[in-house]
């Protein structure tokens, strides 16, 4: 009997797994399964394996391309975190991989690395969360990239001040100090101090003056400008830099910055800087003790903001516009109500949103100093993440990813989508280890692919096992994304980045090891052999169809199911086992179809009659540099006995 005389079902969009609620309630089109899967147009194939990009034989947690443009450098650096050793890295030529250490920070499981442009802010957090060590900022300077540590403190070298040749200074008592400028642009506290305070010098003008200044001291490692700072006679506890007058002085050597100062009071207030609320300024102390931990650091527009936790209260401190380590402990700080936890935050459409672990709260900024916003208003009482890197934005569509311990949400408009993404496939999201690794979790949106990669321990890990790739070309609803369940024989991801490859300028998704090992890069159809992870290892591909006849089929009708015909191409051998109801039953292809990438047709496969209400058809190939890509499927079957 040919099988155009049977009975048959045709699925022309495969679409992803969904694994919520009952197997006779998913639609043809769906799957039941589908593990290693991509999505193009309607079809269904093996994802594309990763390739060794180099072998740091390092553990990474977390890691960024950091792209910018200075004069003369265009930089495409890759920047990441090794817990094992504690050392943050830097890739800066990715064609002659040598990887540099920006400083060393022991203690922690994971770190914020956030661009601000050419400068870049690092932070370091441990198992819950909670910010290790002092936030550093990284940035170009001249050849040299440099890592510092941020808010630079005043220093204790007391200048020496006196009358000398003839001038214009006014007479009278004046007070005198000066500031550091860092390489990385902080213009820091007024110096010198005592303690934490600031002790001006005092000069009696004789009039007709000038002032000789001069400051002999070992100048901190990130030192750059030196500025004299001077008070007017009417008014001595307010200071100016004095206009035109600047040292550059050698960090981390000891050398003398000397001024000669000649300018009235009048010039002095009309054109000097004011600085004297830099004495109110959040710094490290005289010790070099930074003023918090930051557990992560966000750009929001014109400002940085750094989340952390002082005294068991957890708060964030809003910088000033354009001047990034501007913060002061009063005036730029930022609370939630009731003091609740602050775990991540991202920025859109010009609003601040900080999460917690189950709620949201939005901020606004309206140009005046951050504690004079409005406070924070309740977006989500329900949503939020618990995870650092649980939430990215899509700019270029305008919504950002959250993983809520309840599913993954997308938040757009000023609002949460009614259902989670996941939510088709809350099974797996279940899996997730969040009381042990809740840490781990990392989403990365491939906007390019528009696909969102969320980095997971499934199953009692403590590393990421497995990654949760949502394909979002059809739209970012759950009925519409298409969920593939990835893994990687013997490779744990434990981070992953978009990078854009250095030679071919395409934007990539890039992986580092959660244990010592490679960093990988996903490929694409130009590579030779784009069907294995690192090198050898194969792809276990899976995909397991709905129940077919389909849902419209009279329940307790048993039907004979003979054959299957699937439009498909690829290489290698295509399995399939075909599953009765409850898997009671089953029937494999025998032997398998061999593929070719120009087979001309359909394969038609037929095989011993099987007897269910509905069957379901698994596909699988698992041979390293093979593939398939599955783009229609006839099921042939004919009515059997009206019931069981």
């Amino acid at each position: 009997m040919s099988v155009s005389e049977y009975q048959q079902t045709t699925i022309q969009q495969f679409g992803g797994a969904w694994l919520r609620g009952d197997v006779s309630d998913i639609p043809p089109g769906q799957a039941l399964l589908c593990l290693n899967s991509e999505f193009n147009q309607g079809q269904a194939q093996h994802r594309f394996g990763f390739a060794q990009f180099w072998n740091p034989n390092e553990t990474i947690t977390s890691m960024v391309n950091w792209i910018f443009q200075t004069t003369g450098v265009r930089a495409n650096y890759l920047v990441y975190y090794n817990p094992s050793t504690g050392n943050m890295q830097v890739v800066r030529d990715l064609l002659s991989i040598s990887p540099q250490t920006m400083y060393t920070q022991a203690g922690a499981v994971g770190a914020s690395i956030t661009s601000g442009g050419t400068f870049l802010f690092l932070a370091t957090y441990d198992a819950n969360g909670n910010g290790v060590g002092q936030c550093r900022v990284a940035s170009q300077y001249v050849a040299a990239l440099n890592t510092d540590i941020a808010f630079q403190g005043p220093l204790t070298a007391v200048p020496t001040v006196s009358n000398s040749g003839t001038g214009s200074v006014t007479a009278g008592i004046h007070n005198f100090g000066y500031i550091l400028q860092t390489r990385n642009g902080f213009v820091g506290r007024i110096s010198p101090v005592s303690g934490s305070t600031f002790v001006p010098v005092a000069l009696n003008a004789a009039g007709g003056k000038q002032v000789s200044f001069s400051v002999t001291t070992t100048w901190p490692a990130d030192a750059n400008i030196v500025y004299p700072v001077m008070s007017t006679v009417n008014n001595p506890n307010r200071y100016f830099l004095v206009p035109g007058q600047s040292f550059l002085v050698p960090p981390g050597l000891s050398f003398t910055a000397s001024f000669t100062i000649d300018i009235t009071d009048a010039d002095l207030a009309s054109t000097g800087t004011d600085v004297t609320n830099n004495q109110l300024l959040f710094t490290q102390d005289t010790s070099g003790n930074g003023p918090f931990s930051p557990n992560f650091v966000a750009v929001y527009g014109p400002r940085t903001v750094y989340h952390t936790v002082i005294g068991s209260v957890p708060q964030a401190y809003a910088s000033e516009p354009d001047n990034p380590q501007y913060i002061t402990a009063d005036q730029h700080v930022l609370y939630l109500p009731g003091f609740k936890a602050m775990s991540s935050s991202f920025s859109l459409n010009n609003i601040y949103y900080v999460l917690g672990p189950h709620w949201t709260y939005a901020f606004q900024d309206t140009g005046d100093t951050p504690v004079n916003w409005p406070s924070a208003q309740l977006i989500d009482g329900n949503i939020g993440t618990p995870s650092v890197h649980g939430t990215t934005v899509n700019s270029s569509r305008g919504f950002a990813w959250v993983c809520d311990v309840t599913g993954l949400y997308t938040f757009q408009g000023g609002r949460y989508s009614t259902l989670a993404v996941s939510y088709m496939v809350e099974p797996d999201w279940k899996r997730i280890n969040w009381s042990g690794a809740a840490q781990t979790v990392q989403v990365v949106d491939n906007s390019d692919k528009r696909e969102c990669m969320v980095f997971v321990p499934l199953d009692g890990a403590t590393t990421p096992s497995h990654m949760m790739m949502f394909d979002y070309t059809d739209d970012i609803t759950a009925d519409k994304v298409k969920y593939s369940l990835w893994n990687i024989v013997s490779y744990n991801p434990g981070s992953g980045c978009i990078v854009q490859n250095p030679t071919t300028g395409l934007l990539e998704l890039w992986i580092g090891k959660s244990s010592n090992g490679a960093v990988g890069r996903q490929m694409n159809s130009a590579d030779g052999s784009p069907y294995a992870d690192f090198s050898s290892s194969a792809i276990n591909w899976q995909y397991e169809t709905a129940l077919l006849p389909g849902l419209n089929e009279h329940i307790g009708n048993i039907y004979h199911h003979y054959a299957d015909q699937v439009r498909a191409t690829g290489s290698g051998t295509l399995n399939a086992t075909i599953y009765g109801l409850d898997r009671t039953k089953s029937v494999a292809w025998t032997p398998g179809v061999t593929l070719s990438n120009t087979p001309g047709g359909a394969y038609t496969k037929r095989y011993p009659r099987l007897r269910s209400e509905s069957a379901s058809i698994r596909f699988t190939m698992n041979v390293a540099n093979q593939h398939v890509v599955l783009s229609a499927l006839d099921h042939f079957y004919a009515p059997g006995p009206s019931f069981r």
